[in-house]
C-alpha cells in the first residue's frame, strides 16, 4: 500500500533532502505553582543559572559561526546576545519572583506575554517583527529551568529537522547536527532563522499548513527546497528519483572558479544573472556559481559586526579585497543601509512610531551623517582606482536625494584629487527602488542614475503596508503575485523601455531568486537578475526553457 503524501509550501532555501524527520519538541504546558517567601531567594539563583547557560551556550554559537563563512549568522546571533543581556527582562522576572511569590517559569511566561502584547500594540516594528525571536528566547529559558536534555542531545543520521518555529535555535541544533534538511509551518520566511537557513544552505521549505498533523517521529520525509514541497512516506519510485537528483546535484556542485556563464532563454534572448552578497567571505559562492558579478553587495556587515560605522582604512581594504577578487567582474555596493531594524540599539534610534517609515537608508546619511556618506564613497573610490566603480543608494524617495548625493559624490572627488591620492573618477551610480513613490517616478530616476537596482522586499512591504516580517499579517498581505504589486513591477520594465533603458533595470530581491516567479519577470521584460548564488543553476535551467516569442 502506497501511502506517499505531498504537500506544497514555499521554498525557503533550495537543495533536497531525505532522512526520518525528528519533530522538535515544543513546550506544551508551563508549570505554574506558588512558593514560599523563604524560597524567593533559591528561585531567583535557579533563574540566573538558567540564563548564564543560555548565554554560554549562544555565545559558543556566535565564535563558532564568526570563526565560519556565514557571517549573517555572526550578526543575527550578535542580536540575541543583546535580547539575552536585556537587564530590565531580568529584573522584571526577578520582580515577579520575589513579589507575586511565583516559579521562576510562571514569572518568565508571564512577562513574555506582558511583553508580547504591549509590544504588538505599541506600533515597534523591530520587536513586533520579530516575535518568534522573543519567544525562541523564553522557549529556552524554560527549557533551561526544566533542566530539559531534550535541546541538548546530538541527532545522529541522516535527519529532517521540523519546527513548528521559525527558531534561532532550532536552526542552530539542526546546523550542529548536519541535518539534511529543515520544514516548518511558520510562515515568517524573512525571519532571522530563515535567514540563517539560507546561509547554511539547508534545504527547507515552510509555510506547508497541516504539515505536523500528518507526521510522526522517524517518519520518511523527503524535502525539496527547489519546488517547495515535502513528501511524507515516499514510495520506493519516488526514493529512487530523489536519490538520482541528489547525485545529479553534488556533481554540479563541484566548485569551477572558470568564466562566467552566458544565459540565454530557449530563443536566444541574453539575461544577466548576478549575486546578491552580504559578506566579503561569501564571494566564493560568486565564483563557483559562475555569476558575471555582484549585483548588490550589501556594506553594512561592516558596521554590524563591531556596532559602530568603521574608518575609511578599514571599509578601503574590505572593498579592495572584494574588487580585488573578481577581477573584470561588476560589482555593486549599496552604501549602508542602516536604521529601522538594523542595530538600533548602537546607531540612533528612529524617533516615532515607524522605524521602517523613518530615518533609514540614505535618509540617515542626508538628514543625519553626510561625513559617514563622504567617508565610504572615498574608501569605495580609492579601492576601485584604475577600474569603474558602480554604487546604489538605497532607500530613495525623490529626485532631490539623487542630486544631493551627486554633489558629496563630487565633493570627495575633488578632496581625494587636491590630496593626490589614486582614485577613480569612472563612478556608475544606482539606486534601490524600494518604494511605491520612486517607482512611480521611475523616468525622472532614470534621467539622474547610470542604472536601478528594484528592491522587491521592500517594494512589497510599502505598497500594501504590511511588515514583511510579522508573520500575522504576511498570510494575508504578504503575496508577492498580488496585481497591485506586479502592476508596479511592470510599470517600472514598461517606463524604462519607453526611454531605452531596459537593460539598466535590474530586480534584486527575493523573488529574483524564485522559479516560479521567473517566467513573470522576464515576459514583463527584465533582463537582468541580482539572485542568491545557491540559487544560481536551477534559474539557469528554468530561463533556457523559456521561449520569450510566445509573449510577443
Amino acid at each position: 500500500m502506497n501511502n506517499e503524501l505531498q504537500l506544497e509550501g514555499i521554498s525557503i532555501c533550495p537543495g533536497i533532502g531525505t532522512g526520518k524527520v525528528y519533530i522538535a519538541q515544543t513546550i506544551q504546558q508551563v508549570p505554574k505553582y506558588f512558593i514560599d517567601k523563604n524560597e524567593i531567594e533559591n528561585e531567583q539563583d535557579r533563574y540566573a543559572r538558567a540564563v548564564d547557560e543560555i548565554k554560554k551556550s549562544l555565545h559558543e554559537h556566535v565564535e563558532l559561526t564568526h570563526k565560519s563563512p556565514y557571517f549573517n549568522a555572526g550578526q543575527i546571533l550578535k542580536i540575541h546576545e543583546l535580547m539575552v543581556e536585556d537587564k530590565q527582562f531580568h529584573d522584571a522576572i526577578r520582580r515577579r519572583i520575589e513579589h507575586d511569590y511565583k516559579n521562576a517559569e510562571w514569572a518568565v511566561f508571564e512577562e513574555s506575554e506582558r511583553i508580547l502584547d504591549g509590544l504588538d500594540k505599541s506600533g515597534d516594528e523591530y520587536f513586533q517583527a520579530r516575535s518568534e525571536d522573543i519567544l525562541d528566547m523564553v522557549s529556552n529559558i524554560i527549557s533551561a529551568l526544566a533542566n530539559s536534555t531534550e535541546r541538548q542531545g546530538k541527532l545522529t543520521g541522516k535527519i529532517v529537522y521540523y519546527s513548528a518555529h521559525l527558531y534561532i535555535s532550532d536552526v542552530m541544533k539542526a546546523k550542529r547536527d548536519g541535518i539534511q534538511g529543515f520544514i516548518t509551518e511558520s510562515s515568517a520566511l524573512t525571519s532571522h532563522a530563515a535567514i540563517l537557513l539560507k546561509s547554511y544552505n539547508i534545504p527547507s521549505v515552510g509555510s506547508v499548513k497541516g504539515l505536523e498533523s500528518h507526521i510522526q517521529q522517524r517518519d520518511r520525509i523527503i524535502v525539496d527546497g527547489t519546488s517547495g514541497s515535502v513528501i511524507i512516506h515516499p514510495s520506493s519510485a519516488t526514493i529512487k528519483k530523489y536519490t538520482a537528483a541528489i547525485k545529479s546535484l553534488k556533481k554540479s556542485a563541484v566548485k569551477r572558479y572558470s568564466q562566467p556563464l552566458a544565459v540565454k532563454t530557449k530563443n536566444g534572448t541574453p539575461i544577466h544573472l548576478m549575486a546578491n552578497i552580504d559578506h566579503d567571505s561569501q564571494i566564493e559562492h560568486v565564483l563557483s556559481s559562475r555569476l558575471e558579478g555582484i549585483g548588490l553587495f550589501r556594506t553594512e556587515f561592516l558596521v554590524l559586526a563591531g556596532g559602530r560605522v568603521p574608518d575609511e582604512e578599514e571599509q578601503f581594504k574590505t572593498y579592495k579585497r572584494v574588487l580585488d577578487s573578481l577581477p573584470a567582474r561588476r560589482v555593486v555596493f549599496r552604501t549602508f543601509d542602516l536604521g529601522a531594524d538594523k542595530f538600533r540599539s548602537q546607531l540612533e534610534k528612529c524617533r516615532g512610531n515607524n522605524p521602517a517609515l523613518g530615518i533609514r537608508g540614505i535618509r540617515r546619511h542626508l538628514i543625519l551623517h553626510p561625513e559617514e556618506l563622504r567617508i565610504q564613497v572615498r574608501a569605495l573610490l580609492r579601492a576601485g582606482y584604475s577600474t569603474a566603480i558602480s554604487l546604489v543608494i538605497p532607500l530613495v524617495t525623490t529626485v532631490d536625494e539623487i542630486i544631493e548625493v551627486k554633489k558629496h559624490i563630487e565633493l570627495v572627488k575633488k578632496e581625494l584629487a587636491d590630496s593626490g591620492e589614486d582614485y577613480t573618477s569612472d563612478v556608475r551610480l544606482g539606486v534601490m527602488v524600494e518604494i511605491p513613490a520612486a517607482a512611480i517616478a521611475i523616468e525622472d530616476f532614470l534621467a539622474e542614475v547610470d542604472f536601478i537596482n528594484v528592491g522587491t522586499n521592500d517594494l512589497l512591504q510599502y505598497i500594501m503596508a504590511a511588515d514583511r516580517d510579522n508573520e500575522a499579517i504576511m498570510d494575508y498581505y504578504g503575496d508577492s503575485k498580488n496585481k497591485s504589486f506586479l502592476y508596479l513591477l511592470k510599470f517600472i520594465i514598461e517606463r524604462a523601455k519607453q526611454v531605452n533603458r531596459c537593460e539598466d533595470v535590474s530586480i534584486c530581491g527575493e523573488i529574483a531568486s524564485d522559479t516560479a516567479y521567473i517566467p513573470l519577470l522576464l515576459g514583463m521584460g527584465y533582463r537582468s537578475l541580482s539572485i542568491s548564488p545557491v540559487a544560481a543553476q536551477k534559474i539557469r535551467d528554468i530561463i533556457a526553457a523559456i521561449d520569450l516569442t510566445e509573449n510577443d
